[in-house]
């Protein structure tokens, strides 16, 4: 089974940094009233548009459409 949760970290611990990169995984799942244990492949879809609208801010859109991506492919 799948860690959703330490694998998108993972993904976005080289953009924002690890700490940034959790608790943006945090931040999701409490949102969507789970865990980030919880998280399963239908949330993923959500959960890559939110990371995607989030690293506009920091990043440029081409990275964070590309993070989005990577997420999604965790499927």
């Amino acid at each position: 089974m799948i860690n959703y949760a330490y694998e998108i970290t993972e993904i976005l611990s080289p953009v924002i940094g690890e700490e940034l990169a959790g608790e943006t995984v945090r931040i999701q799942c409490e949102r969507m009233g789970i865990s980030p244990q919880e998280i399963t492949r239908k949330n993923l879809i959500k959960i890559a548009a939110w990371v995607e609208k989030v690293l506009t801010i920091f990043a440029d859109r081409e990275i964070a459409s590309e993070i989005k991506e990577q997420i999604l492919m965790l499927r």
